[in-house]
């Protein structure tokens, strides 16, 4: 009995060629193995899958698993008789195991409170450019006494939204930014009138 030659082996380093540039020897191992493949017809990467398609369909010594997976897809294949299949299933499936079910918590979403449509509209109307800012400026600031200051515009960004659902974030930072400005300039301009003035007086 003839020992098995892998074909893929046998065509290594010869896949990128022509068939009329392989080697007599292996002209004729592609004629018998290849057929009805066209070996000029086919791809580099396709000629070496098919040698390693039939290396797997002539192994001798993957008789077991190629019986082993046909059991497994067609136990009822004429092939084998039941004792042949059960074994076959046998030895390829694996044991059943006692496994306990998973249980899966439901996940917890936080819902924002939801003020009424009209209520909203009004409040938001009712607000000028000016208020809405220092509103927003003292909701950073308490985001970043409680939280952090990393992620904090993000944060006022979604209390906002539950005010008006169309609250842009990048608008939200500038209303932000200005206002810790004006609150800024506010500052240094009360300072310098306290620097005028002494007990009561205007100092000159």
């Amino acid at each position: 009995m003839n020992a098995f030659q892998s074909l893929a082996i046998a065509l290594r380093g010869h896949f990128h060629k022509s068939f009329a540039q392989l080697p007599p020897v292996i002209q004729q191992r592609v004629q018998v193995d290849f057929s009805p493949w066209p070996w000029d017809s086919k791809s580099s990467r396709e000629r070496c899958h098919r040698a390693k398609q039939w290396d797997y369909e002539n192994d001798p010594a993957r008789r077991e698993i190629r019986e082993g997976i046909e059991a497994l897809t067609n136990p009822d294949s004429p092939a084998y008789s039941p004792e042949e299949t059960r074994r076959l299933r046998g030895d390829f499936l694996p044991e059943p195991r006692n496994v306990q079910p998973t249980v899966v918590q439901p996940t917890l979403e936080w819902d924002a409170p939801q003020l009424p449509s009209k209520q909203r509209a009004t409040s938001m109307a009712k607000e000028s450019a000016e208020a809405r800012a220092v509103r927003l400026l003292k909701a950073y600031e308490e985001e970043v006494n409680g939280s952090g200051e990393y992620g904090a515009v993000t944060r006022v960004h979604a209390r906002e939204l539950v005010i008006n659902p169309k609250a842009d974030r990048s608008n939200v930072g500038k209303q932000i930014k200005q206002a810790r400005a004006d609150q800024a300039t506010a500052k240094r301009a009360s300072a310098m009138v306290a620097s005028l003035v002494k007990d009561g007086k205007r100092v000159t």
